[in-house]
């Protein structure tokens, strides 16, 4: 047996470019946030919490008055997604935000905690902040509990039809959707990555081997490029939290791999394959000093010796619980006969991907997020093509348990 492997971190070299690949890595991938364009109200218009004349009001706005454009909706083109308008109400109460000495900001202390556009729970859902999101405090009257700000990740709605949108700056709008959508794949497929191995963790008394030899450094590496280029600030907060959090998992696993030049696997054996909807990052470079590593021997690598995975099995403790959602998209209430409910979840092409009503004894108002960008959580359950009659295969009807704002 080997000594017990060390916790500190170890430092990724930097990655090879893979001839054939499309690379999501730190070049391609900004790492502030998307530069916004500033433009005008063509005419006077309504801003709205949702890409859809059906979405409630957040203000109108007078013609001529500014507006920053951060991009174009997921699958709906005609809409742009822009900053939240200083012209919109938001409240938040006082128990989740820590006021500075100043007075004039406040620090998120729970994650996901609502602003509201009015100062009471009825009120509508400006946005879910991520744990240590800042807002700005705005100079008027405080009403009991909640607090008037001004929360600058918050986003909404603009048709095209009353914005003035300089042609040359449209292309450049296009091309931050496709990196938008890229990342949004990585991230999904990161998260669906770690729920797999999350359990290969849960199960690391019985079966110490398989953890060891999963691709934690692949996740670490997913995870950075979503935590460093996403632009929706709440997912890069979510994306950095997992990393950090796993990060000792991820060390010691590169510690016993190495050690024992074992090959990772991406997949755990006999479970489905994860789907990888972009290229596959590139590897770290092997030292030109290390002896080639053996090949994996289906199904599952086997090291010459027994792995010391005492480390490992320290920091599989402390791993967080595998967080994802059995559907993601814009909310819309549809009625679709043979489905048993009336709402749905549009993807970003525009499609049905999810019937969704929520779980009995669930405490929850899917109408407080009609055509918000919303991923849901619960069971699952296949609705056939002839039942549901939108073509294709079968698509899920979820019982949902919970609903968080992607944007």
């Amino acid at each position: 047996m080997l000594k017990a492997c060390s916790l500190a971190l170890l430092a990724l070299s930097c990655p090879l470019m893979i001839p054939g690949t499309v690379q999501v890595m730190a070049a391609d991938v900004p790492a502030e946030q998307p530069q916004a364009v500033a433009t005008t109200m063509s005419k006077k218009g309504n801003v709205r919490f949702g890409p859809s004349t059906q979405a409630k009001v957040v203000a109108t706005l007078e013609v001529g008055a500014a507006v920053e454009v951060l991009g174009i909706a997921q699958g709906l083109p005609e809409w742009y997604v822009v900053r939240f308008p200083r012209e919109g109400s938001a409240w938040i109460h006082q128990k989740v935000i820590q006021l500075d000495a100043s007075g004039k900001t406040a620090k998120v202390i729970e994650d996901r905690a609502r602003v509201r556009d009015d100062s009471r729970q009825g009120g509508n859902i400006v946005a879910e902040l991520a744990l240590g999101e800042e807002v700005e405090i705005k100079e008027r009257a405080r009403n009991g509990d909640w607090v008037p700000v001004y929360p600058p990740s918050a986003v909404a709605y603009v048709h095209k039809s009353v914005l003035v949108i300089p042609q040359g700056k449209v292309a450049g709008l296009e091309e931050a959707e496709q990196q938008a959508n890229k990342l949004d794949d990585v991230w999904a497929e990161a998260q669906a990555r770690y729920a797999t191995y999350k359990e290969a963790l849960d199960d690391i008394a019985q079966n110490p081997d398989l953890a060891a030899m999963l691709d934690w450094e692949y996740l670490d590496m997913q995870l950075a490029q979503v935590a460093d280029g996403h632009p929706n600030v709440r997912v890069q907060h979510s994306a950095k939290r997992l990393k950090d959090r796993i990060a000792p998992v991820v060390s010691a696993a590169l510690q016993v791999q190495r050690a024992h030049k074992i090959t990772p696997i991406r997949d755990v054996p006999g479970k489905p394959p994860v789907v990888v909807r972009v290229d596959p990052l590139p590897k770290p470079d092997t030292p030109k000093n290390d002896p080639p590593a053996k090949p994996p021997i289906d199904p599952l690598p086997k090291p010459d010796k027994p792995v010391d995975v005492a480390d490992l099995k320290n920091a599989a403790a402390q791993a967080p619980a595998a967080s994802s959602f059995a559907a993601q998209g814009f909310l819309e209430e549809r009625a679709v006969a043979g489905t048993g409910t009336n709402h749905v979840i549009i993807d970003k092409n525009g499609k049905i991907c999810a019937f969704v009503k929520t779980k009995p004894g669930v405490d929850l108002q899917l109408s407080e997020f009609f055509w918000r960008l919303v991923g849901v959580k619960g069971e699952s359950q296949p609705i056939d093509a002839e039942k549901h009659g939108q073509g294709g295969g079968p698509i899920p009807l979820v019982l949902v348990e919970d609903v968080a704002l992607l944007q």
